[in-house]
């Protein structure tokens, strides 16, 4: 008996021209996407800068208010006299200008 030949089938040159084709719109899209999110990103960057600076104008606010209070007279014998917290170090400015 004979061995029959066989011949291998290749796909048509359509197949590889819309493979192609889609691979390269995947392309283009996920580059457009890229860079879609590159400018979100820079957007939130200015406006959490904003959000920062409103931030440290309002802790900036009520520092100089709690500075500028009416103190109560103190008992002298009182260790309040000794021990002086100043009310900058509860403001998040320090934070905010890392």
């Amino acid at each position: 008996m004979r061995k029959k030949q066989r011949q291998a089938l290749s796909p048509p040159v359509f197949a590889f021209r819309l493979l192609n084709s889609l691979i390269f719109l995947g392309i283009i899209i996920l580059i457009f996407l890229i860079i879609h999110e590159r400018t979100y990103l820079e957007q939130n960057k200015v406006l959490l800068n904003k959000y920062r600076t409103y931030l440290s104008s309002i802790f900036n606010n009520n520092s100089k208010n709690l500075n500028s209070a009416e103190k109560k007279p103190i008992n002298p014998s009182s260790s309040t006299n000794f021990i002086y917290i100043n009310p900058n170090f509860y403001s998040y400015l320090e934070k905010l200008n890392q």
